[in-house]
């Protein structure tokens, strides 16, 4: 049902989502700032309102995240509905390979394989995603202590990776004492080059511990961050 704007002026709000759906179509025809938006000026916002909607969570405001869900939801749908408009796509194709997708991902839910553990489900979730498109082709943009964490998580899911935890101890070790060699020398220049693919190391292998014990670096870190400078 498609909904003018009089009816938002006499009703009571349901709270559906064909009233949504039906001010986004208002809103884009006849707000001047909405009107001139394209995907590219508003895209960052999908970050910007799910950075706002973890940080609503970790704070335990629920009714705040109510709120910045909405707002994550509302980015979605106004891209979606400028892709419309350009002749792209429409909501139908953007829910329709939603559902598709959900249904394809859970063989053991609406087909007959038995994945019977969370940990089998996620495994066969990362193999089936890594059959459909390049593992690399969303990753990109990740922050890259997130984008490390996940590119191990996905090879450790599809049996690609093995964590050996005191390997990557005595590795650890030895790079820290590396470092510090280097940058407690006196009257020697510091390699720039040098420190960095060492530093880069040492955080890749925290980032592999972090994840031997199901810890998202990007996350405690984050939360360390707000604890040591309020």
């Amino acid at each position: 049902m498609v909904y003018q704007k009089e009816y938002f002026l006499n009703s009571d709000i349901k709270g559906d989502f064909d009233e949504l759906w039906s001010i986004i179509n208002i809103l884009r025809e006849e707000c001047p700032w909405d009107r001139v938006q394209t995907a590219q000026s508003i895209k960052f916002k999908l970050v910007e309102e799910s950075y706002e909607a973890v940080e609503a969570l970790d704070r335990g405001n629920y009714a705040e995240l109510a709120k910045e869900l909405g707002d994550v939801i509302l980015v979605s749908l106004f891209i979606t509905k400028i892709m419309e408009q350009e002749g792209r796509f429409d909501i139908k194709l953007v829910f329709s390979s939603l559902i598709r997708k959900l249904i394809e991902r859970h063989p053991h839910v609406f087909g007959k394989k038995e994945l019977k553990t969370p940990e089998e489900v996620l495994q066969n979730w990362e193999q089936m995603k890594n059959k459909e498109q390049d593992n690399n082709s969303s990753d990109k943009i990740f922050p890259s202590l997130y984008l490390a964490y996940r590119i191990c998580e996905k090879k450790v899911n599809r049996g690609d990776l093995k964590i050996d935890i005191f390997e990557l101890k005595n590795k650890t070790l030895e790079l820290f004492s590396r470092l510090f060699d280097e940058v407690q020398l006196k009257d020697k220049e510091v390699s720039y080059e040098l420190l960095a693919d060492i530093i880069s190391e040492i955080l890749l292998n925290l980032v592999m511990i972090a994840l031997n014990f199901k810890i998202n670096p990007e996350e405690v870190l984050r939360n360390k961050v707000k604890e040591k400078f309020k």
